[in-house]
Protein backbone atom coordinates (compact mmCIF):
# COMPACT_ATOMS: atom_id res chain seq x y z
CA UNK A 1 0.00 0.00 0.00
CA UNK A 2 1.23 3.49 -0.86
CA UNK A 3 1.85 5.47 2.34
CA UNK A 4 0.93 8.71 0.52
CA UNK A 5 -2.31 7.25 -0.80
CA UNK A 6 -5.49 9.25 -0.80
CA UNK A 7 -7.94 11.29 -2.79
CA UNK A 8 -6.29 14.61 -3.62
CA UNK A 9 -7.43 17.85 -5.23
CA UNK A 10 -5.76 19.35 -8.27
CA UNK A 11 -4.82 22.99 -8.54
CA UNK A 12 -8.31 24.34 -8.89
CA UNK A 13 -10.74 22.76 -11.33
CA UNK A 14 -14.43 23.29 -10.53
CA UNK A 15 -14.85 19.75 -9.19
CA UNK A 16 -11.92 20.07 -6.79
CA UNK A 17 -12.74 23.61 -5.76
CA UNK A 18 -16.38 22.91 -4.88
CA UNK A 19 -17.12 19.19 -4.50
CA UNK A 20 -14.15 16.81 -4.16
CA UNK A 21 -13.05 15.79 -0.68
CA UNK A 22 -9.40 15.20 0.09
CA UNK A 23 -8.99 12.19 2.34
CA UNK A 24 -7.04 9.01 2.97
CA UNK A 25 -10.04 7.31 4.58
CA UNK A 26 -13.73 7.01 3.77
CA UNK A 27 -16.97 5.52 5.01
CA UNK A 28 -20.59 5.69 3.99
CA UNK A 29 -23.64 6.90 5.87
CA UNK A 30 -24.89 3.29 5.81
CA UNK A 31 -21.87 1.48 7.25
CA UNK A 32 -19.79 2.90 10.12
CA UNK A 33 -16.63 1.01 9.15
CA UNK A 34 -13.74 3.12 7.83
CA UNK A 35 -11.73 2.18 4.74
CA UNK A 36 -8.48 3.48 3.28
CA UNK A 37 -7.92 4.86 -0.19
CA UNK A 38 -5.04 2.62 -1.28
CA UNK A 39 -3.61 4.68 -4.14
CA UNK A 40 -3.00 8.33 -4.88
CA UNK A 41 -5.99 9.48 -6.96
CA UNK A 42 -7.11 12.85 -8.31
CA UNK A 43 -9.86 14.29 -10.49
CA UNK A 44 -7.85 13.28 -13.58
CA UNK A 45 -7.31 9.61 -12.65
CA UNK A 46 -8.98 7.25 -15.13
CA UNK A 47 -10.77 4.01 -14.25
CA UNK A 48 -12.09 4.83 -10.80
CA UNK A 49 -14.71 4.00 -8.22
CA UNK A 50 -16.18 6.99 -6.39
CA UNK A 51 -18.49 7.69 -3.45
CA UNK A 52 -21.04 10.49 -3.69
CA UNK A 53 -22.54 11.80 -0.46
CA UNK A 54 -25.82 13.64 -0.18
CA UNK A 55 -25.06 15.65 2.95
CA UNK A 56 -28.68 16.77 3.41
CA UNK A 57 -30.36 13.35 3.37
CA UNK A 58 -27.27 11.49 4.66
CA UNK A 59 -27.35 9.02 1.77
CA UNK A 60 -24.60 7.68 -0.49
CA UNK A 61 -24.15 6.34 -3.98
CA UNK A 62 -21.17 4.44 -5.40
CA UNK A 63 -20.34 4.78 -9.07
CA UNK A 64 -17.56 4.07 -11.53
CA UNK A 65 -16.13 5.51 -14.72
CA UNK A 66 -13.52 4.59 -17.30
CA UNK A 67 -12.93 8.31 -17.71
CA UNK A 68 -11.80 10.72 -15.02
CA UNK A 69 -14.00 12.13 -12.25
CA UNK A 70 -13.80 15.64 -13.67
CA UNK A 71 -15.62 14.47 -16.83
CA UNK A 72 -18.09 12.29 -14.92
CA UNK A 73 -18.92 15.02 -12.42
CA UNK A 74 -19.70 17.51 -15.16
CA UNK A 75 -22.42 15.10 -16.34
CA UNK A 76 -23.85 14.65 -12.83
CA UNK A 77 -23.98 18.37 -12.19
CA UNK A 78 -25.70 19.04 -15.50
CA UNK A 79 -28.16 16.15 -15.10
CA UNK A 80 -29.19 17.33 -11.63
CA UNK A 81 -29.75 20.86 -12.91
CA UNK A 82 -31.65 19.81 -16.04
CA UNK A 83 -33.61 17.00 -14.35
CA UNK A 84 -32.15 14.36 -16.66
CA UNK A 85 -33.19 11.15 -14.90
CA UNK A 86 -30.59 8.69 -16.15
CA UNK A 87 -28.94 8.16 -12.76
CA UNK A 88 -29.97 7.77 -9.13
CA UNK A 89 -28.33 11.01 -8.03
CA UNK A 90 -30.14 13.27 -10.52
CA UNK A 91 -33.46 11.55 -9.85
CA UNK A 92 -33.01 11.79 -6.09
CA UNK A 93 -32.05 15.47 -6.12
CA UNK A 94 -35.04 16.32 -8.28
CA UNK A 95 -37.50 14.21 -6.26
CA UNK A 96 -36.60 15.32 -2.74
CA UNK A 97 -37.86 18.73 -1.60
CA UNK A 98 -35.05 19.01 0.95
CA UNK A 99 -32.61 19.98 -1.81
CA UNK A 100 -32.69 23.74 -2.07
CA UNK A 101 -29.91 23.84 -4.69
CA UNK A 102 -32.55 23.56 -7.42
CA UNK A 103 -34.55 26.59 -6.29
CA UNK A 104 -32.41 28.91 -8.42
CA UNK A 105 -30.65 27.35 -11.39
CA UNK A 106 -30.72 30.45 -13.58
CA UNK A 107 -27.33 31.62 -12.31
CA UNK A 108 -24.58 29.01 -12.73
CA UNK A 109 -22.49 30.30 -9.82
CA UNK A 110 -25.45 30.36 -7.42
CA UNK A 111 -26.48 26.85 -8.49
CA UNK A 112 -22.93 25.52 -8.01
CA UNK A 113 -22.56 27.18 -4.59
CA UNK A 114 -25.90 25.81 -3.42
CA UNK A 115 -25.21 22.33 -4.80
CA UNK A 116 -21.78 22.28 -3.12
CA UNK A 117 -23.52 22.66 0.26
CA UNK A 118 -25.55 19.51 -0.39
CA UNK A 119 -23.26 17.01 -2.12
CA UNK A 120 -19.64 15.91 -2.21
CA UNK A 121 -17.48 13.36 -3.99
CA UNK A 122 -14.59 11.16 -2.92
CA UNK A 123 -12.61 8.88 -5.23
CA UNK A 124 -12.14 5.63 -3.32
CA UNK A 125 -10.32 3.32 -5.74
CA UNK A 126 -8.30 3.29 -8.92
CA UNK A 127 -9.20 0.05 -10.66
CA UNK A 128 -6.31 -1.97 -12.02
CA UNK A 129 -7.24 -3.23 -15.45
CA UNK A 130 -3.80 -3.12 -17.07
CA UNK A 131 -4.15 -6.70 -18.31
CA UNK A 132 -7.41 -5.92 -20.11
CA UNK A 133 -7.19 -5.66 -23.86
CA UNK A 134 -10.68 -4.40 -24.65
CA UNK A 135 -13.04 -1.73 -23.38
CA UNK A 136 -15.58 -4.46 -22.62
CA UNK A 137 -13.09 -6.22 -20.31
CA UNK A 138 -12.34 -2.93 -18.54
CA UNK A 139 -16.03 -2.18 -18.07
CA UNK A 140 -16.60 -5.67 -16.67
CA UNK A 141 -13.88 -5.21 -14.05
CA UNK A 142 -15.16 -1.73 -13.18
CA UNK A 143 -18.69 -3.09 -12.74
CA UNK A 144 -17.44 -5.86 -10.42
CA UNK A 145 -15.51 -3.38 -8.26
CA UNK A 146 -18.45 -0.96 -8.23
CA UNK A 147 -20.76 -3.78 -7.10
CA UNK A 148 -18.28 -4.81 -4.41
CA UNK A 149 -18.20 -1.28 -2.97
CA UNK A 150 -21.98 -0.84 -3.22
CA UNK A 151 -22.37 -3.99 -1.13
CA UNK A 152 -19.51 -3.23 1.27
CA UNK A 153 -20.59 0.36 1.91
CA UNK A 154 -24.28 -0.63 1.92
CA UNK A 155 -25.25 2.06 -0.60
CA UNK A 156 -28.06 0.01 -2.15
CA UNK A 157 -31.62 1.31 -1.73
CA UNK A 158 -32.52 -1.62 0.53
CA UNK A 159 -29.94 -0.33 3.05
CA UNK A 160 -31.02 3.32 2.74
CA UNK A 161 -28.54 4.28 0.01
CA UNK A 162 -29.16 5.59 -3.48
CA UNK A 163 -27.87 2.73 -5.66
CA UNK A 164 -30.61 0.72 -7.37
Amino acid sequence: MNLQAGCRKCDGCALCRDFLLESMIFKSHHNPKEYRVREDVTCTTNGIIYLISDTVCQRNCVGSTLLDMRSRWSNYKSHIKKNVRNCEIASHFNDVNAHTCLQDTSNAKTYTNNLAKEINVLIIEKVNYNKCKTKKEKLNILAKREGYWQTELRTMVRFGGLNV
